[in-house]
């Protein structure tokens, strides 16, 4: 797993929980994930018109722009303005609550801020719906229980085109687009 992680195919997140030595893996590789998702033996795809708009090509595109972001943590932090301010990045999942709750990108900041950073991929301005609204909520709720944190959680939405503006949109104090990545 060591060799993997430093060739950056996989990343390690030590999980900032109560239990000091979990850890999880994820792959952050780009050809691999398409490799593995595309090229494989076990794939029976036969055209990649037949692919484009079924369920399983948007989810994969909603991985693939999530793996973007992940590789991108120090131009998302120059978007923020937070650039030089020391910080540890990390995932987190709940161990407690039911059903579960997984963040995949936590920026720490010693300036005693979190960025609970949700990546979202849409072909469009990302529009926030109520379902989304109460994922993050509880997203925030349950990590501020179980982490006992004081700081202050600040949620940055990263997107593609952007964040549409609606009665939910309120929820991200940062957005940070798809263009800002590659800066």
């Amino acid at each position: 797993m060591c060799r993997l992680s430093k060739c950056g195919f996989i990343r390690k997140y030590k999980n900032n929980s109560k239990q000091k030595n979990e850890a999880f893996f994820q792959l952050i590789d780009p050809f691999v994930a398409f490799y593995l998702n595309f090229m494989s033996e076990n794939n029976d795809l036969r055209s990649w018109m037949e692919y484009v708009n079924t369920p399983s090509y948007n989810s994969w595109r909603g991985n693939a722009f999530e793996m973007t972001v992940l590789n991108h943590v120090e131009q998302i932090k120059k978007a923020l303005g937070i650039s030089g301010v020391e910080s540890k990045e990390y995932a987190w999942r709940s161990r407690v609550s039911d059903p579960g709750v997984q963040i995949d990108l936590l920026i720490d900041r010693r300036d005693g801020v979190i960025n609970l950073c949700e990546a979202k991929y849409s072909n469009t301005a990302y529009e926030i719906s109520s379902e989304e609204y109460a994922k993050i909520e509880r997203r925030m709720s349950v990590f501020q229980k179980e982490t006992g944190t004081e700081k202050s959680i600040h949620i940055t939405l990263i997107t593609v085109n952007g964040l549409a503006k609606n009665k939910y949109s309120g929820i991200a104090l940062n957005t940070v687009s798809g263009d800002e990545l590659f800066e």
